[in-house]
């Protein structure tokens, strides 16, 4: 039975006039058909708001439960095969010139496994085992800045950046430690013990900075 659309009454279904106020009844049946559509158009266009809200939801959960637990979304990994081949190329160029500013470390490091598997207990390393090595640490870091650079350049992620800046950092740090070791301002057991220690400083300097540092789940880092 239809509603007047004007004062509310209730009309027979064969009404031509609203009994109450003498409005038409196509009018009122008109306005009805109206207001429901209206009701139903809006109702769609909710609901296809509240769809795409839980699409956007779901999408920034997803992006921050990977970055979480270290899965990186899909776009996170543009240009890491280029850096990782390059990075594998500048390692092998940084052997390559420590073999060819030591020639003879080669021999030496043979000679020294040999005799301390004779005696059967740890010794010193000659100095020249010592040097190369502290040469390959001190190449490595630099290395790692470049690759900073490019991780900024070509993933723009700031987070992966530092991981790579920190670690950089250690490995010239690890090459002081190995120097210093060389030329006997320490031994064997002050040697490890700066290298745990700086190690130590390196993670929670690292950690506060990754905490300062903005994160977005709609970027790469």
């Amino acid at each position: 039975m239809p509603y007047c659309s004007k004062c509310g009454a209730l009309n027979a279904d064969d009404s031509k006039f609203c009994a109450s106020c003498g409005t038409p009844a196509a009018t009122a049946s008109s306005s009805a058909d109206q207001f429901g559509q209206r009701v139903s158009e809006g109702a769609q266009d909710f609901a296809k708001r509240m769809q795409q809200e839980a699409e956007r939801v779901s999408e920034t959960v997803r992006r921050e439960t990977d970055s979480r637990f270290g899965r990186m979304p899909p776009e996170a990994y543009r240009g890491e095969p280029l850096i990782g081949a390059i990075s594998a190329g500048a390692v092998l160029i940084i052997i390559a010139l420590a073999f060819l500013r030591y020639p003879n470390v080669f021999n030496v490091i043979n000679d020294y496994f040999q005799s301390m598997g004779a005696l059967g207990a740890f010794i010193r390393p000659p100095r020249v085992i010592l040097e190369a090595a502290s040469f390959f640490f001190a190449s490595v870091g630099l290395w790692t800045f470049v690759v900073v650079v490019l991780r900024l350049l070509i993933q723009r992620s700031p987070r992966r950046a530092l991981n790579d800046f920190v670690g950089g950092l250690f490995s010239i740090y690890v090459a002081f430690v190995v120097a210093g070791y060389a030329a006997l301002r320490f031994g064997g057991i002050g040697a490890l013990a700066l290298v745990v220690v700086g190690l130590g400083v390196l993670v929670i300097v690292h950690g506060i900075i990754a905490m300062a540092l903005p994160w977005n789940p709609h970027t790469r880092d």
